[in-house]
């Protein structure tokens, strides 16, 4: 057996495992909705049974019976819109009372994990090492949070396959495998697509700096922009008007400076401590759910370890090579802050912005959720600087210890 089919195997069985320590039972029972007790997730499971028992109609993703007010279409759903087109064709040969939510489970997991395990062997091409790097993100606890409130919203893998595009496609294929990414990004979840489309704009926007091709720059951005907006025609997106995308609550649904480091998660039902070391920091409610993006205690290590590694390899450190990610953090970050920047409960910035960029931020007023990006650079960043810069035995136990302690 081929050392690419042993990694899937492995990878496969984490995550089945994974989704049975969540499911229980159930994960195993494609009938069984008991589990299934969030607000979101009722809402998601009703939509996909009242497309699932329409007709076909068009735009593709309509679902009118959902109700008079949010029915438009799958997509403005968590119900998963590419899962619920595939298993719409197929409904025939399904039983009864059928969902595919504990399917999506698994596919996160397993995603997660082995497309983090690829990043990690692409950059140090030592497989017990990037096993070790890649549970980092299998049991990430802002992937994991998110899968038991929004799951739509947990397909962080997308985030990372934008990376591993990044990193190891031949540049003649990276605008084709970008447009695949970010038209099924649409199906998911609206959010993950405007991560995408930033991360792709700053990558396009250095190369446009190194090699001052403004052709190529407008071209990639235009064809991306055109063929997405095409699929989101196809699948319902523009049944909405364009200002019910706009809401209130940017600068309220936001990161907290402590988000990183506050164990505490809001789930709306629950809350939910991710620590058994660091003590829950004081913050609003909307910080507490769209803010949480707690590392781990071994991930906070891994952070200060990225900032020492890189101040001492600061000389061997291609700076065009990483311009990009620097990029992608600070644009994120300062989003993901908002104009109200705090600490805790302790206000440090509050800069007042006009109504109609406020209106047009609104898109993105769950802003907390753009952080996701930048947690995953500290991750890969921080894995791969170890690596570097200790031998091969060291870099390994250092790694496996921190990640008992995560």
């Amino acid at each position: 057996m081929t050392e690419k089919k042993i990694i899937i195997i492995i990878y496969s069985i984490l995550a089945a495992y994974c989704s049975y320590f969540i499911l229980g039972n159930s994960f195993f029972l494609f009938t069984d909705n008991s589990w299934i007790n969030s607000i979101d997730m009722v809402q998601d499971l009703v939509s996909w049974n009242f497309f699932n028992d329409d007709i076909w109609r068009f735009p593709i993703g309509m679902n009118p019976n959902y109700g008079l007010d949010i029915g438009n279409s799958i997509v403005f759903t968590g119900s998963i819109a590419v899962f619920a087109i595939l298993f719409k064709l197929i409904n025939f040969t399904l039983p009864e009372n059928f969902h595919y939510f504990n399917l999506w489970f698994f596919i996160c997991f397993f995603l997660q994990s082995f497309v983090a395990y690829k990043i990690l062997h692409h950059l140090t091409k030592n497989s017990l090492y990037s096993f070790l790097g890649s549970l980092f993100f299998l049991i990430s606890p802002i992937m994991i949070g998110r899968l038991i409130m929004h799951m739509t919203l947990a397909a962080h893998w997308l985030i990372l396959l934008g990376f591993f595009i990044e990193i190891s496609s031949p540049k003649k294929d990276k605008l084709k495998y970008w447009i695949i990414l970010i038209s099924l990004s649409s199906l998911i979840h609206f959010y993950l697509t405007i991560i995408l489309l930033g991360i792709f704009f700053i990558f396009s926007f250095n190369n446009l700096i190194q090699f001052k091709n403004i052709k190529k720059f407008l071209f990639d951005n235009f064809l991306n922009l055109l063929i997405l907006i095409l699929v989101m025609y196809i699948f319902g997106y523009f049944k909405v008007p364009l200002t019910d995308s706009m809401g209130t609550g940017y600068g309220f649904w936001k990161l907290n400076l402590a988000s990183i480091f506050n164990p505490l998660q809001n789930i709306g039902e629950a809350k939910i401590e991710w620590s058994n070391i660091l003590p829950s920091i004081p913050m609003k409610a909307g910080e507490e759910i769209e803010g949480f993006n707690y590392l781990g205690f071994g991930g906070i290590i891994l952070l200060i370890g990225l900032i020492i590694l890189s101040i001492y390899n600061i000389k061997k450190i291609n700076l065009n090579k990483i311009l990009p990610y620097i990029l992608i953090c600070i644009v994120f970050l300062l989003l993901s802050l908002t104009n109200k920047i705090h600490y805790s409960n302790y206000q440090i910035i509050n800069i007042q912005i006009h109504e109609y960029l406020y209106g047009i931020l609104g898109i993105i007023r769950a802003s907390g959720r753009l952080f996701w990006p930048i947690y995953y650079i500290i991750f890969i960043g921080s894995i791969y600087l170890i690596h570097k810069t200790f031998s091969r035995k060291n870099s390994i136990l250092i790694i496996l210890l921190l990640l008992i302690i995560q």
